[in-house]
């Protein structure tokens, strides 16, 4: 596999894990919402329970990829993309350990070195 296809799958699997997390985050909340309360107008003591459990999924779902998300390895160097030594920052434009920038297609320091 070249280096370049192997960047952009990784890139491909990103934007997967990030979707994911929106879509559950967001999404979620909203769907929470409605079901909740079309859930009041059917029954008074329906909505409680239904809020709470499904409020209890929708917050391990987003926990659970909010965590895949920021677990993401780097195409370059393996390591978090978004997780340093001592740092964190999931809105960072380049790897906190190698400094590969997002969406690179691929490695600028190779060529240099050649």
């Amino acid at each position: 596999m070249s280096e370049q296809s192997s960047f952009t799958l990784a890139w491909q699997d990103y934007r997967q894990r990030r979707l994911w997390f929106l879509r559950i985050s967001i999404g979620g909340f909203l769907s929470i919402w409605l079901i909740s309360a079309l859930a009041s107008m059917i029954s008074a003591s329906l909505a409680g329970p239904v809020i709470g459990t499904l409020g209890t999924v929708w917050m391990v779902a987003s926990n659970v990829l909010g965590f895949r998300l920021q677990r993401f390895k780097c195409p370059r160097c393996k390591k978090t993309f978004f997780l340093g030594l001592y740092s964190s920052n999931p809105f960072t434009g380049k790897c906190l350990n190698c400094g590969l920038p997002k969406w690179s297609e691929h490695d600028d320091t190779a060529a240099n070195e050649k």
